[in-house]
């Protein structure tokens, strides 16, 4: 009897073949514009690839060792991994030896048209305390050819803080992140903190960040619904051109948040479904750089 997980891949392709020819013969393109360096490769592509959360990224390191890498992201439309790094990863692959080693698997990526990107998290690095230890890290890992550094740092994680103060020095470090980084910098934004400032105590957070020189943000809307989606961040992308931003939905299951919020219930057919009716809505934008999606583990485990 073949194994039920090893099926997945070929459900989800013929899935997903099925969805192209719909929307082939409704006359609605399904490309991606992705991020400016890799949008003309993109141009020609069939059917819908966005970016992942990859927290994990041994995992991701030993499937490129097993030469399963590039079949694996091709069956869950992936070309674009952002690589969680946790302190191993970091003392690791700033090495000249790890640092080799990541880089031939970036080489061999941009042969399959995959981007990988850089993903460090941790609220600390908001306050000034924690500037000069991210800074550090961002200079030790600067042998490896990231295509951009992803930071994850989300103010509501900052604890016994006026939120004011909290996202004024979020702004501030980011001045000091993008000075430091070798790559492309994205900061990762709930879309509350975005859409006005009633959550930000009167502080436009969009504008500081421009301000400081930043260019690209992962906007997190963390609901499974395309037409809110488009309500909410349209008139984010509207109000703030001089900004790029990918859309951030969730696979997460209901034990981590909640089922509205996450495409984990509905299976990958609606999510990917829901995924080209959200791509084809916000490619209006011109400031419209594609979708993220949180994350690669769980994208992996949904159902058909």
């Amino acid at each position: 009897m073949p194994n039920p997980v090893m099926m997945i891949p070929l459900l989800r392709a013929l899935l997903v073949a099925l969805l192209v020819m719909a929307s082939g013969c409704a006359g609605a393109s399904s490309t991606l514009p992705g991020a400016p360096s890799s949008l003309e490769a993109r141009a020609g592509a069939s059917a819908l690839t966005y970016g992942v959360y990859a927290w994990n990224a041994q995992d991701v390191f030993t499937r490129w060792r097993a030469g399963t890498l590039w079949s694996y992201l091709a069956s869950e439309h992936v070309d674009d991994v952002l690589l969680g790094f946790t302190d191993h990863d970091i003392a690791k692959y700033s090495k000249p030896q790890g640092a080799a080693t990541i880089n031939a698997m970036i080489a061999e990526g941009a042969a399959h048209s995959v981007r990988f990107e850089v993903l460090l998290g941790d609220p600390s690095w908001i306050l000034p305390a924690g500037v000069p230890t991210l800074t550090g890290i961002i200079a030790k890992l600067h042998r490896v050819n990231f295509a951009g550094v992803n930071l994850d740092l989300e103010p509501n994680e900052v604890k016994g803080l006026p939120v004011k103060q909290v996202v004024t020095d979020l702004v501030t470090a980011m001045g000091a992140y993008i000075a430091a980084s070798p790559w492309p910098v994205t900061l990762d934004v709930n879309y509350i903190y975005v859409r006005d400032t009633t959550r930000t105590a009167g502080y436009c957070l969009a504008c500081g960040l421009q301000q400081v020189g930043l260019q690209h943000v992962d906007l997190m809307t963390y609901i499974s619904n395309p037409s809110t989606v488009a309500t909410v961040d349209g008139p984010i992308l509207a109000r703030y051109p001089g900004l790029t931003f990918a859309i951030a939905q969730s696979v997460e299951p209901p034990s981590i948040i909640p089922p509205g919020d996450s495409y984990w219930g509905d299976g990958f057919a609606v999510f990917y479904a829901d995924m080209q009716r959200l791509d084809g809505t916000f490619r209006a934008h011109a400031n419209y750089r594609g979708i993220v999606i949180q994350s690669l583990q769980y994208l992996e485990q949904m159902k058909p």
